[in-house]
């Protein structure tokens, strides 16, 4: 790995082109994964783009990992003794053997949420490391492997790369400049490779949160639009492109803040959005107009607006079946298919005991 070569992305000036960013970020990545054999390039990657492939008729969206607060000791006993195995046979077949009574809904993928655990305050990508740290050797061994196996798509959904102890960036505290200190952007560049192996060997796409906020002043602030998020999800973005292929991110991509064209926004543009239902209803959706007028400015000044045709990739809006409230899961189903997007169902065991009927899940 050449270490003077990664650490040439930590330049002095602004950066205000995303063109020249991409082909910088770009040449260091691939230096990175052309020097380390055992991560191969995704053979699906073509650069910038939507994926070309058909979205699945749906998402079991498993939660393994809490989105807020540390819960890797709080993991079902199950799992930590029984492994994946457990999560296989309990959740996702009768899950997926429920939803597939429904003939329009034949094609269904897995989203495992924080697969690893979330050991901090905020999501973050190093989870693999905290679980092999924790010794969770039903969680990361044989088990964990046996995913390569399984006849439908999963993806993992996992934290963002400025949450990773030591690179944290501080999103509570107002800073500008470059926000790595006493870390270097090779050890931050394997860090995020180590943790991404593990989803890669097991053949499994990803999703990441956070990613959506970045715009691509990556150095310095760019006018008066405020702090951003720094250089480092830069190279973890072309990171995953590179391994992965194509890659989903939490809430929707934003459009340019007001002010500034698409040059400013790098190609998150073109990635799956996945975010909660509710959010994207009262976002962008049936109940924007019932926002109050400040809240629709601050999105505004921040690319969220009820205007989504910048988005280029499929929308998936995570709906969760927790309260077992059936009337309430099938009406927001049959809504998001309605609108032509992915719904990405929680908690579809609760619905089941419950007596959910799966016909009652699409439009009729």
């Amino acid at each position: 790995m050449n270490d003077i070569l990664l650490e040439a992305v930590e330049p002095k000036i602004e950066i205000r082109s995303y063109v020249y960013l991409r082909r910088v970020v770009n040449d260091i990545v691939s230096g990175v994964l052309e020097g380390m054999d055992e991560i191969p390039v995704a053979p699906a990657y073509q650069g910038d783009g939507p994926d070309p492939n058909p979205p699945p008729d749906a998402v079991i969206w498993i939660s393994i990992g809490d989105s807020s607060h540390k819960c890797g000791g709080k993991m079902r006993p199950e799992l930590l003794r029984d492994g994946w195995n457990w999560v296989r046979e309990t959740r996702v077949n009768p899950e997926m053997e429920w939803i597939r009574r429904n003939p329009q809904l034949q094609n269904i993928a897995v989203l495992l949420h924080n697969p690893f655990g979330n050991w901090r305050k905020w999501m973050h990508l190093d989870q693999w490391d905290y679980a092999r740290a924790a010794q969770l050797s039903e969680v990361t061994g044989e088990s964990w492997d046996a995913w390569a196996d399984v006849p439908y798509d999963v993806r993992a959904y996992v934290g963002a790369s400025t949450t990773c102890y030591p690179f944290e960036y501080p999103m509570a505290q107002e800073q500008s400049g470059y926000p790595f200190q006493d870390t270097s952007m090779a050890e931050y560049t394997r860090m995020v490779i180590r943790n991404l192996i593990p989803y890669q060997r097991v053949g499994m796409g990803l999703v990441v949160d956070v990613m959506s906020n970045m715009v691509v002043s990556t150095i310095k602030l760019i006018g008066d639009y405020g702090t951003v998020y720094k250089s480092q999800e830069a190279v973890c973005y072309y990171i995953m492109k590179k391994m992965f292929g194509h890659i989903g991110i939490e809430q929707l991509p934003k459009g340019p803040p007001t002010g500034h064209t698409r040059d400013y926004c790098y190609p998150v543009l073109e990635c799956d959005g996945y975010c909660s239902d509710d959010s994207f209803r009262r976002m962008h959706g049936d109940l924007y107009d019932q926002q109050p007028q400040d809240i629709k400015d601050k999105w505004a000044a921040r690319g969220k607006t009820n205007d989504i045709s910048h988005v280029k990739g499929n929308i998936y809006r995570l709906l969760s079946g927790g309260s077992g409230n059936v009337s309430e899961f099938m009406e927001g189903t049959r809504r998001i298919l309605s609108d032509g997007h992915v719904p990405c169902l929680g908690y579809i065991n609760e619905i089941i005991k419950a007596g959910g009927n799966p016909m009652e899940l699409t439009p009729s």
